[in-house]
């Protein structure tokens, strides 16, 4: 029996995956990852050469533990009990995965027999018995549809409406592509043409009549200010904002989104976050979270790493230039008003050789 230990500082059952270094040292290329609930499903699957499963700690698969599976492999099979606990546990994945699922990468479920763990059914039933229940793995938009038809009776105008309004906020998670076209189709389909069309015909209008006649690269609804691009690439590769010089002082730059961004880069380095999910799940109740969620998803222009790092540093760098801007202003006003501290004075006198020649060379 083994033991399971509290959280602390260090560790943190949502931000890890037991087993899975021994995935990744059995596979060069990871086809297919099994999250199980407890460490000795693991043991047991390894034992009968199902040698690419992991654990999730005894908890509901987290974002953060989707992000690092997703960055080894594009497909992703949850196995629980198929009980009521099961079932709520696979729903909080399925959640959790939505705004990850881009086009390509696949996330279904395997709900075991009553009474049944993969321990005991691989023992009982061996290898061959427990790769067919993964085939046969029920896909996430049947788990999705099956949860909201169970809560909504889409057999009567007030059920179908109801079911518009719960599923179109879960398929907006989704990020814009094929896929996420798909489950609108599939929730078209349930509702019927009628109600259906209002579903889907203002994204379709959108995406075709876009210059490329394909789906924005932009989060729908959103103007991609140097903010909201920074705040993107931050949440997308947490590791360069940590390469970002502190600044404490932007904290006073009269910006909107500001604070939000000093506190995404403070979260980064004090917690050491490394992957978007474990950012979005501790932003998760805040009131920018849906944005960010949106943000996470952003596709930018630029493909290479190095390309992103640069314009980061760019509107970083720009921001500094607005902040000594508006700090000169403020000594200014001082200035004139005859309330300059000799230290103020001192500062006043530097900002004004500071700024002076990159205002010439934008004149």
């Amino acid at each position: 029996k083994y033991l399971n230990s509290p959280e602390t500082p260090i560790f943190h059952k949502g931000h890890e995956l037991y087993g899975l270094h021994e995935v990744k040292q059995a596979h060069r290329q990871i086809e297919r990852v099994v999250v199980v609930e407890g460490y000795m499903d693991v043991v047991a699957l390894a034992q009968f050469g199902v040698d690419y499963a992991v654990a999730s700690l005894g908890t509901a698969t987290t974002s953060e533990q989707l992000q690092l599976l997703f960055r080894q492999t594009r497909h992703v099979t949850c196995c629980y009990d198929g009980d009521k606990a099961g079932r709520g546990a696979a729903w909080r994945a399925l959640e959790n995965a939505l705004p990850l699922l881009r086009d390509g990468l696949t996330l279904d479920f395997v709900f075991l027999p009553d009474g049944e763990d993969p321990d005991t059914l691989i023992q009982a039933q061996g290898k061959d018995v427990f790769e067919q229940l993964l085939s046969d793995a029920t896909p996430l938009s049947k788990v999705l549809f099956d949860h909201l038809l169970a809560e909504h009776n889409a057999a009567s105008d007030s059920g179908k409406s109801a079911l518009v309004a719960a599923a179109k906020p879960l398929l907006e998670k989704l990020p814009e592509g094929e896929y996420q076209n798909q489950l609108f189709d599939k929730l078209n389909a349930l509702v019927g043409l009628g109600l259906g069309d209002s579903v889907i015909s203002d994204r379709r209008l959108k995406a075709s009549t876009s210059p490329s006649g394909k789906a924005k690269r932009q989060p729908e609804g959103i103007d991609m200010t140097p903010m909201r691009k920074a705040i993107a690439i931050v949440l997308q590769h947490p590791e360069l904002g940590t390469q970002l010089p502190q600044l404490p002082e932007l904290a006073h730059l009269d910006m909107p989104g500001m604070d939000l961004l000093m506190s995404l880069l403070q979260t980064i380095r004090t917690r050491q976050f490394q992957h978007t999910g474990q950012l979005l799940e501790e932003y998760r109740g805040h009131s920018a979270y849906r944005s960010l969620v949106k943000l996470a998803v952003w596709e930018p222009p630029l493909d290479d790493k190095a390309g992103l790092e640069n314009e980061l540093l760019a509107i970083y760098a720009s921001f500094m230039d607005q902040y000594l801007e508006q700090r000169l202003r403020t000594l200014l006003l001082k200035e004139r008003q005859g309330e300059l501290s000799r230290a103020e004075r001192y500062e006043y006198m530097t900002l004004l050789q500071e700024l002076k020649p990159k205002n010439q060379a934008t004149e």
